[in-house]
């Protein structure tokens, strides 16, 4: 505890510099006082002087008067602060002001143009004097070019009239010369100092940056170090809120909604703080660059405007894509699994089928309900397929990317999914069709519809159970398909198990070959060229 006295003197020192601080602000008041009396006499001085003006004079004097009105004002604006003790100034901003945004947009910029004024002060002084030393030097050559004529013409002048006019000519020369000789030598000392400066400038660069680290930085610290807590505690607290409300909503156009007004919300006011903070920290340098990119993000942000209303709409689900429908993006088909700012899709029956991509990329495209039959891919992995373009395998891989066959005799087949997908491929594995035309000569004809139908069709089936199980063989027709040019012809089909897929080129082999063995058997003739194999499947 301080001794009385100690408080005494405490309480002595605070009033004593209070009664200094009013004092000077009394003197302040008086000096107010009479700038505001020399200007209302410069006033009426000017009312007087545009009462006698001509007309031509007349716009001049009334600028002159209008200015020094505005400064009385000022003078009275500044008494009535400095009386009030600031007070006054929240009275003296008027409603209906008009707005100057140059002259505030200009007030931003000055501390940055100052400071980039500052940096390149020495280098535009050296480069300055250096032109000045230039032109120097060009004017001391001149001038000894001259005085050398001059003297040339001095000795050799035998004119007594001439030479008191050469004489004063060689006087001006030589004072000429001796001031560009001290002007260029005035240059180098300049230039010196300067360069001598130059050579210390990782010092003072050293200096810079220890008095940015000491002021900006902190203020950069502490503005982006408030813009992220913001964001990081309203994420923590939107979390929270949709984990409760989704268990009511679900993933509702309400709870998109919110979400759209949450990331809007933290933008403002993220932003918003972050601005707060450069401005109680004064410093109006970092307040004016974030106000400049502000100005450069909304610049960008109408530009994107259109595009952005379109994605907005698929966020909220109110596009032509919506959540847990059905959609074609690079020729696959896909489920619309979480529809976001990046959206999830998948595919079941693809290898690694499932990719995120930004809602961006789903613009243009359209889904549709899912039908409860319907496949998301021609087939699967380890079954049995046969393209457009000839090639037949079983299926290796399919992925997103690619689909690889295995044909017979092991060689491998990649496809990218898009072109695997164009070239129409039919799945052998759920059950395939084998087809054959055939022909028989004409002198058949009595039998060409009973008889011989009856017993291809048995020779047939006798011979394919010798390939495949009873179980995978449905059926075998044969039917007589037209009465052609120089034969008879028959379509021959045989129905076969998925589970046979792997022998589907073998079964069709076998059907030309016991065709052929069905006729040798039985003494019928066949019309060259009339055997023709179709191969196919369904």
């Amino acid at each position: 505890m301080q001794p009385r006295s100690a408080w005494a003197d405490e309480a002595s020192e605070v009033t004593q510099t209070e009664d200094q601080k009013i004092a000077s602000i009394l003197e302040a008041l008086r000096s107010l006082l009479r700038s505001q009396a020399e200007k209302r006499s410069t006033v009426e001085e000017i009312k007087q002087r545009l009462e006698k003006a001509e007309e031509i004079d007349r716009e001049a004097v009334e600028q002159e008067l209008k200015a020094v009105l505005e400064e009385l004002a000022q003078i009275e604006v500044q008494f009535q602060v400095l009386a009030t003790g600031g007070a006054a100034s929240t009275f003296a901003v008027r409603g209906d002001r008009a707005l100057d945004l140059q002259k505030e947009f200009e007030q931003l910029l000055q501390p940055l143009v100052v400071m980039l004024k500052v940096a390149t002060e020495d280098s535009r002084q050296i480069e300055m004097l250096k032109h000045e030393r230039l032109l120097a030097s060009s004017q001391l050559e001149s001038a000894t070019d001259a005085l050398d004529g001059v003297r040339t013409l001095i000795a050799k002048n035998t004119d007594e009239e001439l030479q008191p006019n050469l004489a004063e000519l060689e006087g001006r020369w030589r004072q000429n010369l001796q001031e560009s000789k001290d002007q260029i030598t005035s240059l180098n000392r300049q230039l010196d100092g300067l360069l001598k400066k130059r050579n210390s400038q990782v010092s003072r660069t050293g200096a810079a940056f220890t008095g940015f680290v000491g002021d900006r930085a902190i203020n950069l610290f502490l503005g982006l170090g408030t813009l992220l807590g913001v964001i990081i505690a309203m994420q923590l607290v939107m979390r929270l809120i949709i984990s409760r409300v989704l268990r009511v909503w679900g993933r509702s156009y309400r709870i998109r909604l919110l979400e759209l007004f949450y990331y809007v919300l933290v933008i403002v006011l993220s932003v918003g703080a972050m601005l707060y903070v450069f401005n109680i920290r004064n410093d109006w340098l970092l307040l004016a660059l974030s106000i400049i990119f502000l100005f450069s993000a909304g610049w960008v942000f109408i530009k994107i405007l259109p595009n952005l209303i379109e994605q907005l709409a698929l966020f909220l689900n109110l596009g032509a894509v919506q959540e847990g429908e059905r959609v074609v993006f690079n020729g696959v088909p896909w489920l619309v699994r979480d529809l976001n700012y990046y959206t999830t899709l998948e595919n079941p029956v693809l290898t690694g089928g499932s990719i995120t991509l930004p809602i961006r990329e789903l613009r243009g495209l359209h889904s549709r309900r899912v039908a409860q039959k319907e496949d998301w891919f021609p087939c699967r992995e380890n079954e049995w397929v046969k393209l457009s373009d000839g090639v037949s395998g079983q299926v290796l891989m399919q992925s997103p990317e690619l689909v690889q066959l295995e044909q017979f005799g092991g060689a491998i087949v990649t496809y990218t999914t898009g072109n695997f997908l164009d070239l129409n491929p039919v799945n052998l594995s759920r059950d395939f069709r084998a087809e054959v035309e055939f022909g028989v000569d004409y002198r058949h004809q009595n039998i060409a519809t009973t008889e011989i139908p009856e017993t291809l069709k048995s020779f047939i089936t006798d011979g394919l159970l010798k390939l495949v199980d009873r179980s995978d063989l449905r059926s075998v027709n044969v039917d007589f398909l037209r009465a052609g040019a120089s034969s008879l012809d028959y379509e021959v089909e045989a129905d076969v198990s998925g589970r046979a897929a792997h022998l589907h080129e073998d079964i069709e082999r076998a059907l030309a070959r016991l065709l052929v063995e069905a006729c040798n058997a039985n003494g019928w003739t066949i019309p060259f060229p009339q055997l023709t194999v179709h191969r196919s499947g369904a």
